[in-house]
């Protein structure tokens, strides 16, 4: 089986667990291993691939090589991969393809499973763009960025790797500010560490040549074209040295899809919809949050309908702890994929809408032209309330933890208010009409009845 470990936060893989040559490091295998993290992946993850080995300089791929650190012959042929090979291997690991909007920007749903935009494959070899990145063996795609430690010559002892793993760890190398280091941002620094290491070792190598280019240690450094290095030729104890330092420039090949995970997300629900003067509302708050990163400075600001007021009842939680300050609800800090939902009650104002100047009426009582006029029944009973609908909203403020962005999501609630006074009758003048009118007759018909029941 393979061997995997959680490194950093993220699974890695090892197809050479026991080292150098071990049985599992074969193109089978590692098919394997992509096919599986294709069942786990989604759009927002990524996806390192990262192949280290001796590579060919016409084509063919890196080496692979057996137990004893010989190149491995199968079938009477060396054991290589190719560009062409890893993206048979890779076809089934396709970009991203479904649309989420975010703050009004529409790009890939980071939880598309079994996608990914971000797919980096790192070639640290020798000849790893013409192993890679030419013709047939061209690897570069949509969702991916592929980046080699040399083009067409070779690469040497692990310069550029180096570069690229510190500064994949290294905030300094974030030159967008975007929090995150890239791929990109982390080649660049391989690159550069490269190409300094190569001209630092080419003056050196020329300086020590000059001074040994007399008798009896002959020396001659010079470029060649043919293998773009160049070459440290020189006697010594009677042997003719031939040191080569290749032209290493690394490269890149990047066309990553933007992807973004769905914004945190709050919903506002009553416990019903229609409502009497004097009642009481439960509201259930709940805050999501599918993002791989938590959410700090978390707070709700609650606009309730005019004259509703918040009970002294206990806020009940779960997944988080809320305090309430006025209208405005602290919220705890809400982890990776995590959840907040809390409970509060508020009560409606005990008084139905009549006032000076009617022009409707709901339940026999009238309703007001402007809902904010003095009551008829004075102001100690609080607010005019008209009938129909009332609409509030919450509003969300979080913030993520590792970007920075400040999320301001939002949620209304419409209650059905019923315009009448607590204790009222809940009937109008025609239902009282049509009452008296049944129950005068029901009389009649008793009265009668009595009157035939006595004796002659």
């Amino acid at each position: 089986m393979n061997r995997t470990l959680s490194i950093g936060g993220a699974n890695v893989t090892f197809l050479h667990p026991n080292g150098n040559g071990n049985t599992l490091n074969n193109k089978t295998n590692i098919q394997k291993a992509i096919d599986e993290i294709k069942k786990k992946i989604k759009c927002g993850d990524r996806f390192l691939l990262y192949i280290h080995g001796h590579g060919r300089s016409d084509g063919r791929g890196i080496q692979f090589y057996d137990k004893n650190g010989d190149r491995r012959i199968i079938n009477g042929k060396r054991h290589t991969l190719n560009g062409s090979e890893l993206c048979a291997m890779l076809a089934n690991l396709t970009p991203c393809t479904k649309n989420i909007t975010c703050h009004n920007v529409t790009s890939y749903d980071c939880n598309e499973s079994n996608k990914t935009c971000h797919l980096s494959i790192i070639i640290a070899s020798c000849y790893a763009g013409i192993n890679f990145n030419a013709g047939t063996n061209k690897i570069n795609g949509s969702g991916r960025c592929v980046v080699g430690s040399a083009n067409d010559t070779i690469s040497h002892r692990g310069i550029y790797t180096q570069g690229f793993i510190k500064d994949l760890m290294n905030k300094s190398a974030d030159t967008n500010n975007d929090t995150c280091v890239s791929d990109e941002e982390a080649h660049e620094s391989g690159y550069n560490k490269t190409r300094t290491r190569i001209l630092e070792l080419k003056k050196k190598w020329e300086e020590w040549c000059n001074d040994h280019s007399g008798n009896p240690h002959f020396c001659t450094f010079n470029f060649n074209n043919n293998d773009k290095c160049w070459h440290l030729r020189y006697w010594w104890g009677g042997i003719l040295k031939d040191k080569r330092l290749g032209n290493q420039t690394p490269w890149k090949e990047c066309d990553e899809c933007n992807c973004t995970c769905p914004c945190p997300n709050i919903t506002k629900i009553p416990d019903d919809y229609y409502i009497q003067p004097g009642d009481t509302i439960l509201y259930t708050i709940s805050i999501t949050n599918q993002r791989s990163t938590g959410l700090v400075d978390v707070s709700v600001i609650d606009t309730l309908p005019p004259g509703f007021s918040y009970t002294v009842d206990p806020i009940t939680t779960s997944g988080c702890a809320v305090s309430r300050t006025g209208n405005r609800f602290n919220v705890s800090d809400i982890p990776p994929e995590g959840a907040c939902i809390f409970n509060y009650a508020v009560d409606v104002p005990n008084i139905a809408c009549a006032c000076s100047n009617p022009v409707t009426t709901c339940g026999g009582v009238p309703e007001c032209e402007n809902p904010y006029m003095t009551c008829d029944f004075g102001p100690e009973y609080g607010p005019c309330l008209p009938c129909g609908e009332h609409v509030n909203e919450a509003v969300l403020n979080a913030t993520d933890n590792e970007t920075g962005t400040t999320y301001t999501p939002s949620d209304t609630s419409t209650v059905k208010y019923v315009c009448r006074k607590k204790g009222l009758p809940s009937f109008t003048m025609v239902d009282m009409l049509i009452v008296l009118v049944i129950s005068t007759f029901i009389f009649t018909v008793i009265t009668r009845r009595k009157q035939k029941s006595k004796p002659a």
